[in-house]
């Protein structure tokens, strides 16, 4: 994650092939999910996308994002991916069941990390909800086999098609306020494999249980990171989360060497904090941080987002995406703040992990009260002028509480 971070007229298009090869038994057992209407023309780039995964070129499947985007896949595969099938590797074959575009005034709502996306550098900008029936080699919990459901932006540079924007889809709430469902079997099947993730089951779209192993030799967040960094041994090495219990390790892939690993949180927080957080601020604004570093991580180990799926991990290393993961950058009050918070993690009125975003802001700014956004700068200054107020909770509370990411009072729970 960057410290610095920025009527409806269109015609609603329902988009499905009504290629009966697509409805294999791992997916559908018929084709009644078509709704009669043939999709005639998706944007070439998507295409290609498919293209790429089903022969296996992923050069040309980095070469569909935008350069912006392409800079999430260094190295990529690395040699490791392609030794073990991690990530896209292990699909064997991908194919659109269904597919819709979507007009531009509701994105922003159904998918608020389109919002990051820098509309000004695109030409002929589109949006598109996508199931997509994929064939893997090996179940797991970030591909299996049957459809999962995407939104993708698609847009153009000197006539040159990209996808721009692309992000998994778990929450269909906004999808199903405007319309946007396919009210179809796959649809419900794929929304299932999400509510059993959130309540720590890990299902393939048949609601058959993937099993996870776990490594023991890897729970204990306190050993230093450098005595636990080491590579998978096999592909499920992590225990289940769910969005009410974290995991006792996230699985991080580091972009510098091409390795997968797991790390505990608190160990993960040691190597993030300093280079979000100025480790010269106040204590309890440093462990502030630390749990909305914990809190972040955690919301994405139970939503995993791209680029960190295509690697088969939860998170990468680069702060182009995620957070700034730096090993060797600690501090000594930066690792008092995660000592101070280890084992706390917030969750909302609801009870359920949330996505804690967070910005630099503007010093001597605190920001907007519930924006739902922390602000570094503006934690700094709540606690610079009220340091018998502003604790770590209080300053938590300002920013996440009563917003769109709790709708009532946050929580500090003990895991």
């Amino acid at each position: 994650m960057m410290k610095i971070k920025k009527s409806l007229l269109a015609i609603i298009c329902v988009l499905t092939l009504l290629t009966t090869s697509t409805f294999t038994s791992h997916a559908l057992n018929n084709a009644e999910e078509s709704s009669g209407e043939k999709f005639h023309k998706l944007p070439n780039v998507i295409n290609q996308y498919m293209e790429a995964i089903n022969n296996k070129d992923w050069e040309l499947f980095v070469k569909s994002y935008s350069p912006e985007r392409q800079k999430g896949y260094v190295n990529f595969p690395s040699e490791y991916q392609i030794e073990n099938r991690t990530g896209i590797l292990s699909v064997d074959s991908i194919q659109i069941y269904q597919a819709k575009k979507l007009p531009k005034p509701h994105i922003e709502k159904i998918e608020p990390y389109f919002n990051e996306i820098n509309y000004s550098l695109y030409d002929n900008v589109r949006f598109y909800y996508v199931g997509f029936d994929y064939k893997v080699n090996e179940e797991s919990e970030f591909y299996y086999n049957g459809v999962r459901y995407e939104l993708l932006a698609i847009g153009s540079i000197n006539d040159i098609e990209y996808i721009i924007g692309h992000e998994n889809v778990y929450d269909l709430s906004e999808l199903e306020k405007f319309g946007y469902l396919f009210n179809s079997n796959a649809e419900k099947k794929a929304q299932n494999v999400v509510k059993k993730r959130e309540q720590g089951i890990i299902v393939n779209f048949n609601d058959e249980k993937i099993e996870q192993d776990s490594n023991d030799d890897l729970e204990n967040d306190k050993i230093n990171i450098e005595d636990k960094q080491q590579s998978f041994k096999n592909k499920n090495t992590v225990k289940i989360l769910s969005s009410t219990t974290p995991p006792s390790t996230i699985k991080l892939y580091l972009t510098s060497t091409g390795r997968l690993i797991n790390v505990g949180f608190d160990d993960y927080a040691k190597d993030v904090l300093p280079n979000e957080w100025y480790s010269t601020w106040d204590h309890q604004v440093l462990i502030s941080g630390a749990i909305t570093i914990k809190t972040y991580a955690w919301y994405n180990a139970t939503y995993p987002r791209r680029p960190a799926t295509d690697y088969g991990a939860h998170l990468t290393d680069r702060w182009q995406n995620y957070q700034h993961y730096v090993p060797g950058k600690r501090t000594t009050a930066t690792n008092n703040a995660v000592n101070a918070a280890s084992d706390i993690f917030m969750v909302n009125s609801a009870g359920k992990v949330f996505d804690a975003q967070y910005r630099a802001g503007t010093s001597g700014d605190i920001s907007g009260k519930y924006g739902g956004t922390l602000s570094q700068w503006g934690s700094y200054t709540l606690n610079l002028a009220n340091p018998m107020t502003y604790f770590h909770f209080q300053i938590l509370d300002y920013y996440y509480s009563y917003s769109d990411k709790s709708s009532g009072t946050i929580r500090l729970k003990y895991f």
